[in-house]
């Protein structure tokens, strides 16, 4: 339950105290949890939090895309600081949406369920998506 990876994708992973824990999905807690602290620190003008939210998703949805292309050779990492970077964007819209700028973080947080919507398209129309999923099919779901 603490990671999401088949056995055959533990390389994505960290092994802490005998657990494993996903690299980028520990790298989003973090950065969810930073953000947090920081947005109760200090308060900014909704633009500017807007343009970081627009940009910091970015690095993590190309460095996944990339990969999964074959176009890049990932490590943890890369992993670990894109997964930040994504969960500082996640943190700040979800305070935004529960404590600031109901619309402005409803519209992060729907911006970044669209940039993954158009990685599992691209990842589809090149035949990679059923490949990857295939390998959680096989490592999770053994009979």
């Amino acid at each position: 339950m603490l990671s999401h990876h088949p056995p055959c994708q533990y390389n994505r992973t960290f092994l802490i105290f005998g657990k494993r824990f996903c690299v980028r999905c520990t790298g989003i807690l973090l950065g969810i949890f930073i953000s947090t602290i920081f947005l109760f620190i200090k308060k900014f003008d909704w633009w500017l939090i807007l343009t970081i939210l627009l940009i910091l998703p970015l690095p993590a949805i190309f460095n996944f895309t990339l990969n999964e292309l074959g176009k890049i050779k990932n490590n943890n990492i890369k992993r670990f600081i894109t997964g930040g970077l994504l969960g500082i964007s996640i943190g700040l819209a979800l305070i935004e949406l529960f404590f600031g700028i109901f619309l402005l973080g409803f519209f992060i947080i729907l911006y970044i369920f669209f940039l993954e919507i158009i990685v599992v398209i691209i990842l589809n129309n090149v035949g990679v998506l059923e490949s990857f999923i295939k390998q959680y099919e096989e490592g999770i779901y053994k009979e």
